[in-house]
């Protein structure tokens, strides 16, 4: 469920809420208020900041943009790099949890399941199919 959970927020964001405050409320119980509150604090000083870098600065660049202007360029590099490993990072952890999920379904229903190859072109070829299906 945790997967299926990410693979939903990163293709749409706007269902995070929906598809993870349960998984939430199921994983931290009574805890759960203060993980969403820590969560929404961050989540306003980032929104804060990014408004603050908006106003000087418009342009359709990702936050490294903001990064690269204010930062000295040691320490762009690292967020330009962070931003690249947090792709790489979320892309293949929703084909690993597709390929894992899609062999536990063709393992009960078909008895045998499918190579990582065949998954994990199935699940870029759904993805970018979506993607176009979108614009």
């Amino acid at each position: 469920m945790e997967t299926l959970a990410q693979s939903v927020s990163t293709m749409a964001p706007s269902t995070t809420p929906v598809a993870t405050i349960p998984l939430v409320c199921a994983l931290s119980g009574n805890g759960t208020w203060l993980a969403y509150l820590l969560a929404t604090i961050a989540i306003f000083l980032v929104a804060w900041c990014v408004s603050r870098f908006a106003k000087y600065s418009a342009s359709p660049g990702s936050l490294y943009t903001y990064a690269s202007k204010t930062l000295p360029p040691p320490l762009s590099a690292v967020a330009a790099w962070s931003l690249l490993l947090a792709y790489v990072a979320t892309g293949s952890s929703v084909i690993g949890g597709f390929y894992h999920y899609a062999n536990i379904l063709l393992q009960e229903s078909a008895g045998h399941a499918a190579s990582t190859h065949f998954s994990g072109t199935v699940c870029d070829c759904c993805l970018d199919g979506y993607r176009l299906a979108r614009r």
